[in-house]
């Protein structure tokens, strides 16, 4: 069986979707011929944990755990916390609320480490590698970002071994979004521009989840290939949905207060003054890593009362909330360069057949991927009556055919399986080598 090393910095029990992506891969390459070796922090600093993503892994899968410095260690200590846990977006916040122990570590965060506050993985993480090379013939490295200082790691390999590299792009590096809010100095600019220059120019191939990041690095790499991240069949056992009395809207993941939406928040408030109907059954639900910001502009709204917060909760049962749910909501953050964004939860949308509220760039790869699945168009930041139209017909639906959640019946959501990407994946490791 060939072996390749995957490099990841996020790997169960950690959550979210830089873990979804490699965790589902590995999972489905044995059945091709391919045996995964993983590489990952056995310290990290992560949002949230997910014990039940462990049976995914493999069992001819191997991994290698090694060291690493976080500055978030320092960052915990000054706010008087334990551990290197990491609060979402917790450097990118902008406002006249960041307390001083925040704009310090934003300021550290932006300007001090480069290209990302990882980088203190990569001379443990290469410690490791040089044991792993002892014990396994590899036959492809890959290195999946963020954190983009993964990526490093991925360059001094090739540079050292020789070996064949695939750099995997789950988001943009020089254009990502967070360089947009972080204050980083020109040098610093700079330095993250050479950097994805020597990736680029380095790797065999490289890997992007889009078609813009495919278009942005074309260029400096021709052989670059889109490959979406996707959702697991074997996750959605039964798209049965149990009967509500209400209608829910339901937002699951995290949502950073770039993605706030105060304009939806004033829809819903105005239909339920126009509707007693609405009022009477319109909820609006959020389940895992809401930002207080957003809480704080819903409130605003005087939406409370309709309005629940859930935790963070297994991705089984959060598949569940989506089958569940009368309508889903998605956000993309509206953020310089946001028409890039695809984020993970899209492809389990899709996958559960729940209608969806899509707001954000109407022209960019998220709104093309639901027009190619013949979902809802998506809805600019600023279109009121765009949403009040999807709420409405979706809300009056609903209110026809009591305890009936309308679906989506074609299947060509079915093209975005995890399995099926993997076999592409596999087309791409063995013309590689």
């Amino acid at each position: 069986m060939k072996k390749v090393l995957i490099i990841t910095y996020y790997w169960p029990p950690a959550s979210g979707p830089g873990v979804q992506r490699w965790l589902k891969f590995a999972k489905y390459l044995p059945e091709f011929g391919w045996q995964p070796i993983i590489l990952t922090v056995k310290n990290g600093s992560f949002p949230a944990y997910d014990e039940s993503l462990l049976k995914d892994i493999p069992e001819t899968s191997e991994i290698f755990y090694s060291k690493t410095l976080e500055p978030f260690t320092l960052y915990n200590f000054l706010r008087g916390k334990k551990g290197t846990s990491v609060e979402p977006g917790m450097s990118s916040i902008k406002g006249k609320n960041k307390s001083l122990y925040q704009k310090i570590a934003a300021y550290i965060r932006a300007n001090f480490f480069i290209p990302d506050a990882r980088i203190g993985w990569l001379p443990y993480a290469l410690k490791e590698v040089k044991n792993i090379l002892k014990k396994h013939k590899i036959d492809i490295v890959i290195t999946t970002s963020p954190p983009h200082s993964a990526q490093l790691i991925g360059a001094a390999i090739k540079e050292q071994y020789h070996l064949p590299w695939i750099a995997d792009f789950r988001d943009p590096w020089v254009n990502m979004y967070i360089n947009q809010i972080l204050d980083l100095s020109s040098r610093v600019k700079q330095k993250n521009i050479q950097y994805e220059n020597k990736v680029l120019r380095l790797a065999d191939m490289v890997m992007v989840v889009g078609n813009s990041m495919h278009k942005e690095f074309t260029p400096r790499n021709s052989n670059t290939y889109v490959l979406y991240n996707g959702f697991d069949t074997k996750d959605l056992p039964s798209l049965e949905a149990k009967p509500s009395v209400n209608f829910v809207l339901e937002y699951v993941g995290k949502l950073s207060p770039v993605a706030d939406t105060p304009i939806l928040w004033k829809t819903i408030k105005e239909l339920r003054n126009s509707y007693p109907n609405f009022k009477k059954h319109f909820r609006l639900s959020f389940t895992g890593m809401i930002s207080e910001p957003i809480k704080q502009s819903i409130e605003k709204e005087k939406l409370s009362t309709i309005t629940s917060f859930h935790p963070f909760i297994p991705h089984q049962e959060a598949i569940k909330k989506m089958i569940d749910a009368n309508m889903l909501l998605l956000i993309i953050a509206n953020t310089p360069e946001n028409d890039r964004i695809i984020t993970g939860k899209i492809f389990e949308y899709l996958a559960t057949q729940t209608p969806i509220l899509g707001i954000g760039p109407i022209e960019g790869d998220a709104a093309i991927l639901l027009r190619q699945c013949e979902r809802m168009p998506m809805v600019d930041f600023n279109d009121a009556n765009g949403m009040k139209k999807a709420l409405l017909t979706h809300f009056d639906h609903w209110l026809k055919h009591q305890n009936f959640s309308l679906k989506n019946t074609n299947n060509l959501h079915l093209k975005f399986s995890r399995k099926k990407i993997t076999q592409k994946l596999v087309h791409l490791l063995d013309g590689l080598i």
